[in-house]
């Protein structure tokens, strides 16, 4: 988005461009908040504030939620002030700083849904299936390497969908990401079994220049990339054909589920090969690109009651030396 500081008009205009520098500078994308705080501007236009100031009855306003709105988008629009509000404060500005609590709390009790070897299993062979019918459309045919690459690297989906060729190392069998969650650049080793699907669809495209994308996002036309939305409806499809059910929007099983599996299972072969787990949790952090141990070590927290032997075997190896990561208002 090019031109995204012309979105703002408000009195406070300059700041959010000011602020949105900033958590870039960080290393923070800002892209999940640069919508609200956008549309936070508009609403202070629209009340006509006059004064360079964030006042209280428009914060409370603006965080007030809608019919329309869920307890997770409300929260999100509660921490993009609030953190707004906070860096006004910091440039000497008065500004209301809401308490994260002024959101409607939400138990959850969601977690990620880990697949077993033989549904991977399933889901690979009913991507193959689908890519032999000639009905299904260029989507069926790279979508079997797309949930390889998912499940056998970790990736985030954004970061298959944003894959161009100069970011392919067939020579070595290497993915480079780039410009990843917190402008993270990293190298990502394909497995073996995975390298040679990558080598066969090579193969299979007419037209691999470096700046093409690819998983494009139409047939014949190699300019869009195909979005993390369309993998899902395919994803969706898989999971219908393998007769895995899925719990509706927001239940999983996800496409990131496949990044938790990626996970556990790697954990589940170290632990039974016994391997010490301080040694290879540097090593998995690295490879998920996470910012550091304590990122990994909170993320493996989250798998399924199966795993939670294994989940007390990491906290009893690990858990003396890395202490627990304070809440943080970032999303992004």
């Amino acid at each position: 988005m090019a031109d995204w500081k012309s979105r703002f008009h408000s009195i406070l205009a300059s700041y959010f461009i000011s602020f949105i520098e900033q958590k870039r500078a960080f290393g923070y994308k800002y892209t999940n908040e640069f919508y609200p705080l956008s549309r936070l501007d508009r609403f202070l236009r629209e009340k006509k504030l006059r004064k360079v100031e964030l006042p209280k009855d428009l914060v409370e306003k603006w965080i007030e939620r809608t019919e329309m709105q869920t307890p997770r988008t409300q929260q999100l629009r509660v921490i993009c002030v609030r953190n707004f509000a906070k860096y006004l404060v910091e440039q000497g500005i008065p500004a209301y700083v809401p308490t994260i609590y002024d959101t409607e709390k939400k138990t959850s009790d969601f977690k990620p849904y880990i697949f077993s070897r033989d549904e991977i299993t399933q889901l690979f062979k009913a991507a193959d299936m689908y890519s032999l019918e000639p009905s299904r459309g260029c989507y069926a045919l790279f979508f079997r390497v797309i949930i390889r690459l998912l499940y056998a690297t970790g990736c985030r989906a954004g970061e298959i969908a944003s894959l161009r060729w100069r970011d392919v190392d067939l020579q070595n069998g290497v993915l480079k990401i780039y410009d990843a969650k917190y402008r993270r650049d990293r190298i990502v080793p394909l497995a073996s079994g995975t390298w040679k699907y990558m080598e066969q669809y090579a193969l299979e495209q007419e037209s691999r220049l470096p700046e093409q994308y690819v998983f494009h996002g139409s047939c014949g036309y190699a300019g869009e990339q195909c979005t993390v939305a369309t993998m899902y409806v395919w994803f969706r499809k898989l999971l219908f054909r393998c007769g895995i059910s899925h719990g509706g929007r927001g239940k999983g099983p996800r496409l990131h589920d496949l990044r938790h599996t990626f996970a556990v299972h790697n954990l589940e072969r170290w632990l039974k090969a016994e391997e010490n787990p301080m040694d290879k949790l540097p090593i998995l952090a690295d490879y998920l690109g996470h910012q550091s141990m304590m990122a990994t070590q909170h993320y493996l927290r989250l798998i399924p009651s199966i795993h939670e032997e294994i989940a007390s075997r990491m906290e009893e190896a690990i858990g003396s030396k890395i202490k627990r990561k304070e809440t943080n208002d970032e999303t992004n």
